[in-house]
């Protein structure tokens, strides 16, 4: 993941940017999930890990970007669907998933178990015209759900104006590129 992001720095550093531009930067996968367990090691399913590395990855995003970036993470930010959070049991059926209130209780765990990358996309989202943009991937689905949806946004940026979640499943940029 270091090197990923590493090179994700590298890629956009190199963009060359025009005045009034903004830059697109598009990541997937995070997998932001129980994190650590009550001795203080990481639980054996948490795959997100570098909350430094991501905080360095986001202010070179900022910084490269001159703090006009569109920040896109596209699906499965968030772990809502691991089995480790628990069962749900509201739905008529195994099958139906998570009702929202469960979601959010999921949500909750994780943005505690991870305050302090959820704190660097504050600070990402309030340089400048920064913008976030969370599209739900299988794993974080519900972030379709009304109540999660605010709760994850007023948990990034308590005015919510520059982060969004993206109810149709994809992004597209306003830019004309």
């Amino acid at each position: 993941a270091a090197c990923v992001l590493a090179s994700a720095i590298a890629l956009v550093a190199a963009q060359p940017t025009q005045s009034g531009a903004r830059s697109i930067v598009v990541i997937s996968d995070l997998h932001m999930g129980i994190g650590r367990d009550a001795s203080g090691e990481w639980n054996a399913t948490e795959d997100f890990r570098w909350a430094t590395e991501f905080s360095q990855f986001l202010e070179a995003v900022d910084r490269n970007g001159q703090s006009r970036v569109d920040l896109v993470l596209n699906g499965d930010t968030f772990a809502l669907a691991d089995a480790v959070l628990g069962p749900c049991g509201e739905s008529s059926s195994p099958q139906s998933g998570c009702s929202e209130r469960e979601a959010v209780a999921r949500l909750e765990r994780i943005l505690r178990a991870h305050g302090a990358a959820i704190a660097a996309l504050g600070k990402f989202v309030s340089a400048g015209s920064n913008h976030l943009v969370l599209v739900p991937g299988d794993e974080d689905a519900a972030l379709l759900f009304p109540a999660v949806s605010r709760r994850v946004t007023s948990a990034i940026s308590p005015t919510r104006s520059r982060v969004d979640v993206a109810g149709s499943g994809h992004w597209l940029s306003t830019n004309n590129l």
